[in-house]
């Protein structure tokens, strides 16, 4: 059962994928921006479609490397790199590694700064006892904090 179930939902991805170069076509889109890929592999490729059936495609790197190590996802960045009309990061920090890592047009790179949440540091930090405290965590227990994926 679980097969089909993962059939389906590729089928429907496709679906997503074309009902968005028709909205784009039909609405005469000046670009189509891609803020992140929900699948990596297969959007690279189609992002660079897009740029072969002449839209102006735009992608934010928030991630300048894969973070996948295999060959292929480091290729397949620099497909999307080498094919989008625009790339915005949010800081000078990414542009510079983008642009070492990779050789692309540096005119269409665009810093757009990710913002500032400098205000919600305290003037005064929590000890670590205080922030468990606060945050009702054992005292002793090991505690991680994860953004995005874990991987081995």
């Amino acid at each position: 059962m679980g097969g089909i179930s993962k059939l389906k939902k590729l089928g429907k991805y496709f679906q997503y994928l074309l009902q968005l170069r028709r909205y784009a076509a039909r609405n005469d889109a000046l670009a189509i921006h891609f803020q992140f890929f929900r699948r990596e592999r297969l959007d690279s490729f189609y992002f660079a479609l897009l740029r072969l059936l002449g839209y102006n495609v735009v992608h934010t790197a928030h991630n300048v490397l894969p973070h996948e190590r295999g060959c292929i996802d480091f290729y397949l960045k620099y497909l999307v790199y080498l094919s989008a009309s625009r790339l915005i990061v949010h800081s000078d920090y990414i542009r510079n590694k983008l642009l070492a890592t990779f050789n692309i047009n540096p005119s269409k790179v665009f810093v757009v700064p990710h913002g500032n949440f400098d205000m919600y540091i305290p003037d005064k930090p929590p000890t670590i006892q205080e922030a468990r405290q606060n945050l009702e965590l054992p005292q002793n227990a090991t505690i991680a904090l994860c953004f995005g994926h874990i991987r081995e």
